[in-house]
């Protein structure tokens, strides 16, 4: 059967299926596969439900990623096996790694066209500077109890190197890349976009430490130090941001693309 016969057969047998919500390639989208994750999530918000908007975000994305698995299959990436499920994770991972490749190729000009318009931003121009490091209050191996060093903080307020809090926070941050010891430089606007850590600094002053638990039930807690605030947002910052924003701009773009070739027919 040739590739435009398979594709009318999948509509034809879809028509009066009053489960299907559209059908995207070869792929049938039923209402209730949406619906089932729709409860898997107010379950975990034990029973709280979803608000429409999110529904609606839900839907877009769950289709999304159909169009991006029957684009994977379509392509033969990596050969990867046929399977029932077009939502199989290895074929919109693969997508997504074919897709993030091309994204890759940022160009200077971009980069630096980027960079221009994001100095005309105020809220990026200005930034803080604060310390970060997770540590767990049950101490390494759970040898130590850290409720005595965490204390110990509340005396290093007038540590202006911030050498001591340093030579602290490497010794007790957990063994794990996301939780070390680091020097975050943020901007007005990435914290806008974390009402979490913008209302943490808040109610902070520069020099202060605060102890943030991460989980109610869990052990590990964020201990942040307020370092600077008023900084003019380094160079080296704009860099990285221009780039992350070239790529997402060029990421969305052949996104775009794939959804153009497998569009929703409903």
């Amino acid at each position: 059967m040739s590739e435009k016969n398979q594709l009318w057969a999948v509509l034809e047998a879809s028509k009066g299926d009053t489960d299907v919500l559209c059908v995207v390639g070869k792929r049938v989208i039923k209402k209730s596969e949406i619906e089932q994750i729709l409860q898997q999530i107010s379950n975990k918000r034990q029973g709280k439900e979803v608000s429409e908007e999110e529904k609606k975000r839900l839907r877009e994305d769950y289709i999304t990623m159909c169009q991006l698995s029957e684009w994977a299959k379509a392509q033969k990436l990596d050969e990867l096996p046929e399977t029932k499920s077009a939502l199989d994770q290895a074929y919109i991972s693969a997508a997504l790694r074919k897709l993030g490749e091309s994204a890759e190729q940022a160009t200077k000009e971009e980069i630096n066209k980027e960079i221009t318009n994001l100095k005309k931003d105020e809220d990026i121009m200005k930034s803080v500077v604060i310390e970060t490091v997770i540590v767990d209050k049950k101490g390494k191996d759970g040898k130590k109890d850290m409720e005595g060093e965490l204390k110990k903080l509340e005396n290093l307020k007038n540590d202006l190197s911030g050498k001591i809090f340093e030579t602290w926070a490497k010794k007790f941050q957990i063994n794990n890349p996301n939780g070390e010891y680091k020097v975050n430089d943020l901007t007005v606007k990435m914290l806008k976009s974390n009402p979490q850590l913008e209302k943490i600094l808040k109610e902070m002053h520069v020099g202060d430490i605060k102890v943030v638990p991460l989980d109610k039930e869990s052990s590990l807690v964020l201990v942040v130090r307020f370092m600077k605030e008023g900084v003019r947002t380094s160079e080296s910052t704009l860099s990285r941001m221009a780039l992350q924003g070239v790529k997402s701009k060029k990421m969305q773009e052949l996104i775009k693309k794939v959804k153009e070739e497998f569009p929703v027919k409903e």
